[in-house]
């Protein structure tokens, strides 16, 4: 799936995705949607009347450098 290959590319802009059953009888999933928006924008696109599978990437890190002696 390229939205995927997209989402774990830090390359792109894209760092969300929703995958969900694209029938009733939940046997084949298909992209609901992607976006570069971060978290905020994948929880936005989410529906409670549905199932979902999300796959966000996120940077985190430690600004400060912590000497320990």
């Amino acid at each position: 799936m390229r939205a995927y290959e997209d989402v774990r590319n830090d390359k792109t802009s894209t760092n969300w995705l929703i995958v969900g059953y694209k029938d009733e009888k939940g046997e084949v999933l298909s992209l609901v949607k992607s976006g570069s928006g971060g978290l905020a924008e994948f929880k936005q696109n989410l529906k409670a009347d549905q199932a979902y599978f999300g796959y966000v990437r996120m940077v985190v890190g430690n600004d400060e450098l912590v000497s320990i002696a």
